[in-house]
């Protein structure tokens, strides 16, 4: 039986500093985060042909066929990100 191997490029993104955010506002933070995934995060990992593998509460796995369509969709959602707060007590969101 032949093995059938393909190439994949990986986005792994993390919210920085989540648990802290998570302290200060657990129920707040954990809205906010929900609505960047369905507003921001899976759209623009959808629109680059990739797909989530796994989440991990405050991060992701995502696959592209393409490295090109990774860098692209890991630069158009840290752009997007950069006016966006998890928290009422935070800044800009870092992933």
């Amino acid at each position: 039986m032949s093995e059938v191997r393909k190439l994949a490029a990986i986005l792994v993104a993390d919210i920085v500093g989540y648990s802290r955010l998570a302290r200060a506002d657990e129920e707040g933070t954990l809205v906010r985060l929900r609505a960047l995934w369905s507003d921001l995060l899976d759209p623009a990992i959808a629109a680059r042909r990739g797909r989530v593998v796994k989440r991990t509460g405050d991060g992701a796995i995502a696959a592209f066929q393409s490295v090109v369509d990774a860098v692209r969709s890991a630069l158009e959602i840290q752009g997007a990100m950069a006016g966006r707060a998890l928290s009422s007590q935070s800044g800009p969101v870092a992933i």
